[in-house]
């Protein structure tokens, strides 16, 4: 990592500590995911947190919490346990791409992109769905 990114996060996390959330909007969060908390137990995480978190079954992701989420009380409410309690985020590029993921029901909609199977995929169904690229290949176009 370069000693300029090691600034910009360190200047990020200034930013969300001054600020008491980590809130920006859509993809542009996952450009530098490096920048971003990782989730802990024992904190009260306010509504439009943005959070790294490693799924067993999904890998790294980013998460981005729907309402005030507090993992002292209920330490087992993680992306995993309360999936109502977040929402996740989908890449709008081949450069944004995360691992196909299906956290409370968010869907995907036309112009987002994940990877599965070795491969990237962009979105093209007009509906928004939950389907991955091997359940309705029909949805999504196959890149690379």
């Amino acid at each position: 990592m370069t000693e300029q990114m090691q600034r910009a996060i360190k200047f990020r996390r200034g930013l969300n500590a001054m600020l008491g959330a980590s809130t920006i909007e859509g993809p542009a969060a996952l450009l530098c995911m490096e920048a971003w908390d990782t989730w802990q137990p024992g904190k009260v995480y306010p509504a439009g947190t943005v959070l790294r978190y490693t799924f067993e079954a999904w890998g790294e992701q980013l998460v981005r919490t729907i309402r005030t989420v507090d993992t002292a009380t209920h330490p087992d409410w993680t992306p995993e346990g309360a999936p109502s309690e977040y929402e996740a985020y989908h890449g709008n590029s081949k450069e944004t791409a995360r691992p196909y993921i299906t956290l409370n029901n968010t869907a995907y909609r036309k112009g987002e992109w994940c990877t599965c199977g070795g491969y990237y995929w962009e979105f093209v169904s007009e509906t928004p769905g939950l389907w991955s690229p091997e359940e309705y290949a029909a949805a999504w176009r196959k890149d690379g």
